[in-house]
Parts: structure tokens; sequence; C-alpha cells
């Protein structure tokens, strides 16, 4: 199985991530700050529904929780922390009440996703140039690393749209649902 590769089969544990890499997980750690600020301002900027500065907080929270997840199967392959997605259902319960569409969440998702790809590559470029433990970052890692984000993603934004979806958990969403369709 590829790394994080059981994550895209909706599995949840992680095989060889660390191992690939010395390094990596304590370099992704130690990017994880600019990468989320990063993140947080193209989103802000890219998607309206979250330019407004009420949602600064709650934008910071998110970014860092998805990011920090993410960091956190890389540097320690296992099982990922069981409470993100019910984090990220209530997230989506959140967006919901607040009367933002799924396609908002979907644009700042993308988003995210363009700024995490980008700077893990900076992440393992500059692993790979620095020499010592982490020289030698084998080509492959790349793709599967990066590529082991999406299904991440994917999983969150399920957890997210679950809440959407589940008319019992907030009736008020679903009158807002059907007045928005």
């Amino acid at each position: 199985m590829s790394v994080l590769g059981d994550v895209a089969a909706g599995g949840g544990t992680t095989r060889g991530t660390a191992r690939g890499a010395p390094g990596l997980g304590g370099a992704l750690r130690r990017a994880l700050p600019e990468i989320a600020a990063e993140a947080v301002a193209e989103i802000r900027r890219e998607v309206p529904d979250y330019a407004d500065p009420r949602c600064r907080d709650a934008l910071d929270l998110v970014v860092g929780c998805a990011l920090g997840g993410f960091a956190d199967l890389v540097e320690r392959p296992g099982d990922p922390d069981p409470e993100l997605p019910e984090f990220f259902r209530r997230v989506g319960a959140a967006e919901e009440h607040e009367g933002r569409g799924a396609a908002a969440w979907e644009h700042a998702v993308n988003v995210g996703a363009r700024v995490a790809v980008r700077r893990l590559t900076r992440v393992l470029d500059e692993l790979d140039a620095g020499g010592g433990a982490g020289a030698g970052v084998p080509a492959g890692l790349y793709g599967e690393i990066v590529g082991g984000l999406f299904p991440y993603l994917n999983r969150l934004t399920a957890a997210a749209a679950r809440a959407r979806a589940d008319p019992a958990g907030d009736p008020a969403g679903l009158v807002r649902r059907r007045r928005r369709d």
C-alpha cells in the first residue's frame, strides 16, 4: 500500500510515510504555521464567503486542524486522530448554520489543497537539498505524499458533508437548504 494509501481506501492507517524520508515529519511540522497562514490568506482572497473578518478565527482553526492532522499522518504513520472526522462534521453543521453553501466549502478546500501541494513540494525540495539525514528524498515519495493529501481531504470533506445531509441534526438547516436550492 502506498503512503497514506489506507486513508485513500477509507481505512485510516498509513505505512511507510516517515521511513521514506527521515526528517520529513519534523520539517513539515515546522512549516505548518506558514503553510496555514498562506492557505488562509488565499482562501480569504479567492472565496468571497470567507473574506469576512469574522470568519478568520474559525478559518484559522479549520485549516490548522486539517494541516495538523495530515502532518500527524506523515510524522507518525498509523491511525489518524479519530476525533478529526467528528470535528469536521461539526464544521459542516456550522457551515450550514451560517448559510454557506457546499460550493464555497469545496472552493476553499481546493484553494487550501493548492497551497498545501505547493508548500509540501517546497518542504520536500528543501529536505532533499539540505543534505544530512533528509538528503536523497526518493522521487516517488513526492507523488505519494502529495497524492495522499487528496484522499485525506476527501475524508474530511465527506465528514463535513454528512452534517449538511442530516436534516435530523439541524431542521433549520434543511429549510435553509431548500431555500437556496
